[in-house]
């Protein structure tokens, strides 16, 4: 005996999901009662052009399986594939036509986290059905100050941060990303400056988040200060200062690159160039020897954005 169920699911703008499919699993292997027939364990469900379930469709309810703690889990994708709903578990029990729509979810949702991450220019694309996400924007780290001979560069400071939690989305509009560069190092010189992170409006209109580039280290000197890192960012929830390289004294070994928010900057190194900024967003270290040597050149920023389905 199975029993029919109804139900209707719309996009988060309002408009139905239209020829999407509700997909409906079993927990587990089940038989339907009184009988030895083993029930499907999934069931694909095409939706009608209003996101309706189409009329008397039927399947086995929970109250005529065994095991009696089966339950089915309901997921809503659209046409397509991208996901609208669930997966969320519930017991479907009682007189035809069950309602799915009237049934109260039971256990813990599944939850499905995504992410996407930037290290060079592009567009955002925010996914179907999604009308928030999460922003990280690092700028790129400055470069360590280059040697010349007699005294070591000091390292490159790190970008800075932003995080901004975006609401209101519409899916498939798009947001602009421009990722920093690294600082470049140079010769018995003071190492460039990383450049800026930003996201800004594609399609999506929304206030610019801009993280800026750590500033370089400074050249060999009798003392000689570190990259400051990257000014606090704009346009996020919470904007941080990228952190300095530290200062440095005559000769000994090139300044360490500034660590960024994912670990750390340039290693310190005796008679050779700096090393490039070892995380995104870090700094590069300071150079020293007779060479002369350039510093090591800043990492990149990088720019993530994360979401839940």
């Amino acid at each position: 005996m199975t029993k029919t169920i109804t139900g209707t699911w719309q996009n988060p703008d309002s408009t139905p999901v239209a020829n999407g499919i509700l997909y409906l699993q079993l927990s587990q292997d089940a038989v339907v009662t009184g009988s030895s027939q083993i029930a499907p364990r999934i069931i694909p469900i095409t939706l009608n052009a209003s996101g309706q379930i189409p009329g008397s469709t039927v399947i086995f309810a929970n109250d005529e399986l065994n095991p009696i703690s089966t339950s089915y889990s309901l997921t809503v994708v659209q046409q397509g594939g991208g996901r609208v709903y669930g997966p969320e578990n519930f017991v479907i029990a009682g007189s035809s036509p069950i309602n799915l729509n009237n049934l109260t979810p039971g256990g813990t949702r599944s939850l499905i986290f995504s992410q996407q991450i930037f290290t060079g220019n592009g567009t955002f694309t925010i996914p179907t059905g999604i009308t928030s996400v999460k922003v990280t924007a690092v700028g790129a780290g400055g470069a360590g100050g280059g040697s010349n001979g007699a005294n070591a560069g000091a390292g490159g400071g790190a970008g800075g941060v932003a995080f901004k939690w975006l609401s209101g989305l519409t899916g498939s509009n798009t947001l602009t990303v421009a990722v920093g560069t690294g600082g470049v190092g140079v010769s018995a010189a003071n190492g460039g400056a990383g450049a800026q992170t930003s996201v800004s409006s594609g399609t999506q209109i929304i206030t610019a988040i801009i993280a800026p580039g750590g500033n370089g280290g400074n050249a060999a000197n009798t003392l000689f200060s570190g990259g400051t890192g990257g000014s606090g960012g704009t346009g996020g929830d919470l904007n941080f200062n990228g952190i300095a390289a530290q200062t440095v004294y005559t000769g000994t070994i090139g300044g360490l690159g500034a660590p960024s928010i994912f670990g750390e900057g340039g290693l310190a190194v005796t008679n050779s160039a700096g090393q490039v900024g070892t995380t995104v967003g870090s700094g590069g270290s300071g150079a020293q020897g007779v060479g002369p040597f350039a510093g090591g050149n800043g990492a990149g920023g990088v720019v993530i954005f994360e979401w839940v389905q």
